[in-house]
C-alpha cells in the first residue's frame, strides 16, 4: 500500500467492503453518440474494494479518523463554487458531491468503478439536500448528456488518465458558454517519484499550465496546501507523542480552521502539495 495524502489516514481503518444489493441504474439521461474506437484502459482503480468508502472517513468529525488532506481539497473546491449544476468527474465514494449539495448544488457524479458508486449512493441516501445528488457508473470518454453543466470538477483525477487530451475536449461538449472547469491534481515531485502507484501522469505546475493553455483561452493555477504542515502530519503516525498534535490539527480542520492557503505564483513549488486550476472559455 502506498502512503498517497489520501490514503495515509487509512491504513489502520481497512474496512472489508460490503456488498451493495441495490446496483446503481444506468445514466437515464445519456444520449448514444457513434463509436468512436475503443480507448485504452486506464489502470485499474481498486482501492475502494480494498478501503470502502475511505473518503467519508477521512472527513469524518472524529479527530483520530480525519483526514486533512482530503478534507480541506473539499472545502476549497466547494467554497470556489456557486449553487449550480455540477458534474463530479470521477466522484468515487461521493464525498467531495456531498459537500457541494450540501451547499445547494444540483450534483451529477460519475465513476467508472461499480463499488464506488455503490457506496456514493448509499452514503447520501437518507441525508437531505436541496438537490438530491445523482450518480452513474459511466467514464469521462464516453460520459454524454442532454444537459449541460455550469461546473465541471475533476478533483484528483487527470493524474489518473491515459488520454487527458481526450477527456478534457469531451467534457468541454458538456459545459454551458460561461462555464468553468476545476482541475485539482498533486504537484510532482522534483525526484520524479511518483507520489501514488495509481498515477498515469504527475505534473509540474508549469506543465500542467501548459496542458491546459491548449484547451482554454482563461487558465488561472494555484498551489495549496502547506507541504511543511502535510509532511510533519504525516511523520506524527499513531504510537507517539507527535501523534496529539495531528489529532489537534484535526480538531481544527473540524472546527473550520482553514488549512487549505492558496499560494500566489512568486512561492516556491516546494512550499505547497497541491495544484488548483479554475479553467473558462474554450479553445
Amino acid at each position: 500500500m502506498y502512503a498517497s495524502p489520501d490514503n495515509i489516514d487509512l491504513l489502520i481503518f481497512r474496512k472489508k467492503n460490503k456488498k451493495n444489493d441495490s446496483m446503481p441504474e444506468d445514466n437515464p439521461e445519456k444520449v448514444e453518440v457513434e463509436d468512436e474506437g475503443e480507448l485504452e484502459p486506464e489502470m485499474e482503480f481498486d482501492k475502494y474494494d480494498k478501503l470502502g468508502a475511505y473518503h467519508w472517513v477521512g472527513i469524518s468529525n472524529d479527530i483520530k479518523k480525519h483526514n486533512l488532506h482530503s478534507y480541506q481539497q473539499y472545502k476549497l473546491i466547494t467554497q470556489s463554487v456557486t449553487p449550480g449544476r455540477v458534474l463530479d468527474v470521477g466522484c468515487g465514494d461521493g464525498a467531495l458531491s456531498h459537500f457541494l449539495a450540501k451547499k445547494g448544488c444540483e450534483v451529477h457524479g460519475i465513476d467508472t468503478s461499480e463499488t464506488a458508486i455503490a457506496y456514493a449512493k448509499s452514503k447520501t441516501s437518507k441525508i437531505e439536500y436541496p438537490h438530491k445528488p445523482k450518480f452513474y457508473i459511466d467514464s469521462v470518454y464516453t460520459f454524454n448528456s442532454k444537459i449541460k453543466f455550469d461546473i465541471i470538477i475533476l478533483c484528483d483525477v487527470i493524474e489518473h488518465l491515459q488520454e487527458p487530451d481526450k477527456a478534457i475536449e469531451a467534457l468541454k461538449k458538456l459545459l454551458n458558454i460561461n462555464g468553468k472547469i476545476i482541475i485539482t491534481t498533486p504537484k510532482a515531485q522534483k525526484s520524479g517519484k511518483k507520489i501514488d502507484k495509481y498515477h498515469f501522469k504527475e505534473y509540474t505546475k508549469t506543465d500542467f499550465e501548459s496542458f491546459l493553455k491548449k484547451h482554454f483561452s482563461e487558465v488561472m493555477v494555484v498551489g495549496v496546501i502547506s507541504k511543511w504542515l502535510l509532511d510533519f502530519y504525516k511523520k506524527c503516525g499513531y504510537n507517539n507523542i507527535l501523534v496529539y498534535f495531528k489529532w489537534f490539527v484535526n480538531y481544527l480542520s473540524i472546527k473550520g480552521y482553514n488549512f487549505g492557503k492558496k499560494y500566489s505564483n512568486n512561492t516556491p513549488s516546494e512550499k505547497y502539495t497541491n495544484l488548483v486550476a479554475i479553467c473558462k472559455g474554450s479553445l
